[in-house]
């Protein structure tokens, strides 16, 4: 395992509300993205190692930027805004719907799109919109199943079973748990993995 993550080594970088300042220094890039009050926050704490970096909310739909986090000046991940949260005053979405899009339309530096859902409920319709939208775009997806400490519904098993069938851009499929840290060494070196690809890649000669 490289030192990426490392918590000596991990700390907030930036948030960011418009897509014309991302990150000039091309860091390969993990973002994190699901429905509100799918456990983000809580699984990026987890992932990271470090209690409340990513801030946790009781109220769905507090992540209005891009948020992004060092590991080791090497790597970013990213923590994007909810989707799905149809309390926020309709200008506040379509300000958050426009941000994710043209993140995932625009940044060079993604290299793996982590889209999180809820394990104790089948898969949304807004998660397989968002699923075609990011095949749509060419972007490779690992799909996060959030939440399994508690028993994991079986409409959720039959779900991924079938959006397998209808996407191939996806890699991965991870059950997790933040509270008792199901899956956490998993995408760690998921993520550990992509990275050491892409340097070992650029290390050689061209």
């Amino acid at each position: 395992m490289s030192k990426l993550f490392d918590k000596n080594n991990i700390e907030f970088a930036n948030s960011i509300f418009d897509t014309r300042n991302l990150p000039k220094n091309h860091f390969p890039e993990f973002c994190f993205i699901g429905r509100s009050n799918v456990g983000k926050s809580s699984l990026i704490n987890a992932i990271i190692g470090i209690k409340k970096i990513a801030k946790v909310s009781a109220t769905p739909g507090k992540t209005i930027s891009l948020n992004y986090f060092s590991l080791n000046e090497k790597a970013y991940i990213v923590d994007l805004p909810g989707y799905g949260y149809a309390k926020l005053p309709k200008k506040e979405q379509a300000k958050i719907s426009h941000l994710i899009g043209s993140y995932f339309e625009s940044s060079e530096n993604l290299k793996l799109t982590f889209l999180l859902v809820d394990g104790r409920h089948e898969i949304k319709k807004n998660d397989i919109e968002m699923l075609g939208f990011l095949a749509d775009l060419g972007r490779e997806v690992a799909i996060i199943v959030t939440k399994c400490d508690k028993r994991s519904s079986a409409e959720i098993k039959k779900s991924i079973e079938d959006i397998l069938k209808l996407f191939n851009n996806i890699s991965e499929v991870v059950y997790s748990s933040a509270k008792s840290k199901i899956g956490i060494s998993e995408i760690k070196k998921i993520i550990n993995n992509y990275y050491l690809n892409i340097k070992n890649d650029s290390d050689r000669p061209s």
